[in-house]
């Protein structure tokens, strides 16, 4: 699957850039300032080291939520290649509650972030930028404790690195939407233990963002539906892809044996990737069609003490069965929402006294996300996405004494080829 990818994506990242190359000449313009704002979700995973005892780590305690940024930044083109500075503030409100007999004893939850970001990307049309983003990250996190009497906070401040990509697409002589999906991995502090206590925070976050841009433009830019009524382009028939990427997962963890409450949640971390095939029908400036995905995704949760890692919970094939419906909001570029249902398969090893013992459950559920997908050939076209994917709770063969809960969070590009 991966050869495959990759040779595919040689041919469309030729083909992309060539074509861009001959048109940006009587393109619009994207150099100038921007603002904007981005709104999106994601999910933290916090992993947990004790120094102080010399009892390893566990990857890691993870929760989920929303998030908000506003943005500002300027862009240079030259040919078909961008490049530019961003600066981002806003708020997360991802955030990890532990829940015990109706009373909510920890809630941990990040809160301003900002960052300064270099971007660099390829026009693959001279409306759509296919880029990379990189930079600084800094943020806020509070953790209130509510053992006994009143709740008790502390706050740690973070500094860290963050990576991503996504597309984005003219749309007005000034207007772009981009869909762009972040990886942040924070610094460790220890929440004045004095060493005893290390946490490493990381976030995985898909957004939509909308920014308007001072300069540049093009007068001549004209709307989608018009080009869709002169036959420009023809996003009708079957494909076939590959996707690859990253993402976060996030057990929500009950005990209805003891009623004794909820942590939500357990988190962990990994790539994926996945092959898939659909059907677009085009009607004037809407397309909407059928997609099947089959895939592995290596997000998983490890305790390790002492050097032997006793906990490895991991999600393994997964597939999905979706719909999709989009705008063409320039004839090459399609805006999307997709959803529908999901099926995964996890796996546990516990590795205690002795042989490792592993125990496998299957889940069933449901994913919704969106994504901008670009037509950089007559035939070839490139897409990034995120997607949230919530599963139903299963008792891993305990009876009902425990419920497990996972939802993830996930961001890949994808590459397909239509017939």
């Amino acid at each position: 699957m991966l050869a495959a990818a990759s040779a595919l994506a040689s041919t469309v990242a030729f083909s992309g850039a060539a074509r861009a190359a001959d048109l940006v000449a009587g393109g619009p313009d994207w150099t100038g300032f921007y603002i904007g704002a981005n709104v999106g979700g994601g999910a933290v995973v916090n992993n947990i080291e004790l120094p102080g005892l010399g009892a390893g780590n566990l990857n890691g305690i993870g929760g989920e939520g929303w998030l908000g940024s506003i943005m500002a930044g300027y862009n240079h083109q030259m040919n078909s290649i961008v490049f530019g500075i961003q600066g981002d503030v806003g708020y997360n409100d991802l955030g990890t509650e532990l829940n015990i007999v109706g009373t909510n004893v920890i809630d941990a939850q990040q809160g301003l972030v900002a960052s300064v970001s270099a971007r660099l990307g390829l026009l693959v049309t001279p409306e759509t930028l296919a880029y990379v983003i990189g930079g600084y990250s800094y943020s806020e996190y509070e953790t209130e404790v509510s053992l006994f009497g009143p709740s008790i906070s502390f706050d740690e401040t973070y500094d860290g690195y963050h990576i991503g990509g996504g597309l984005e697409t003219m749309i007005s002589p000034h207007a772009k939407v981009r869909v762009e999906y972040r990886y942040t991995s924070y610094g460790g502090e220890d929440w004045d233990t004095g060493g005893f206590l290390n946490v490493e925070p990381s976030t995985h976050t898909g957004s939509v963002g909308l920014a308007w841009n001072f300069g540049g433009g093009d007068s001549s830019s004209t709307p989608a539906a018009g080009y869709v009524a002169s036959g420009e382009s023809d996003w009708t028939g079957f494909y076939i892809g590959a996707n690859v990427g990253g993402g976060a997962v996030v057990n929500n963890i009950e005990l209805p044996g003891l009623g004794a409450g909820n942590l939500n949640g357990i988190g962990g971390e990994g790539w994926l990737g996945s092959i898939m095939a659909g059907y677009n029908h085009q009607m004037n400036s809407i397309v909407f069609g059928i997609q099947g995905d089959v895939g592995y995704n290596d997000l998983g949760t490890e305790l390790n003490i002492v050097g032997t890692n006793v906990i490895d919970a991991q999600q393994g094939l997964v597939a999905s069965v979706s719909a999709r419906l989009g705008l063409l909001v320039t004839p090459e570029t399609l805006a999307y929402v997709i959803g529908g249902y999901s099926y995964s398969e996890y796996e546990t090893e516990v590795s205690l006294f002795g042989p490792s013992i592993s125990f496998d459950e299957t889940y069933d559920g449901y994913h919704i996300g969106g994504g901008l997908e670009t037509m950089i050939s007559p035939h070839a076209k490139v897409r990034v996405e995120y997607r949230y994917t919530s599963y139903g709770g299963e008792d891993w063969d305990t009876g009902g004494f425990l419920n497990v809960e996972p939802s993830t969070h996930t961001g890949t590009v994808g590459l397909a080829w239509n017939f």
